[in-house]
């Protein structure tokens, strides 16, 4: 008899990644762009504390700067199309 099951083929070989055989084979771009988004938002939320000096301040503002940076030169060069 045979199978009614449809197999989808992703061009992911299942022995290369086992996560394959249940359709979870790449990563998603703009969940990882959101995600870098919401911490550098998170990290300028902290500079509202209780601390006294502002050394800590310089280093929130300095790592959101950092992931902001890296979030934007990913999506622009995935939108160029210099990278996949």
């Amino acid at each position: 008899m045979a199978n009614t099951e449809v197999e989808r083929h992703t061009g992911v070989d299942v022995e290369d990644v086992p996560s394959a055989q249940w359709g979870w084979s790449q990563e998603n771009h703009r969940l990882i762009h959101i995600g870098g988004l919401l911490v550098a938002g998170f990290l300028l939320l902290m500079l509202h504390g209780n601390h006294v000096g502002h050394v800590e301040d310089w280093f929130l503002i300095a790592f959101a700067a950092l992931v902001l940076i890296t979030v934007v030169r990913d999506w622009w060069l995935r939108r160029r199309g210099w990278i996949r």
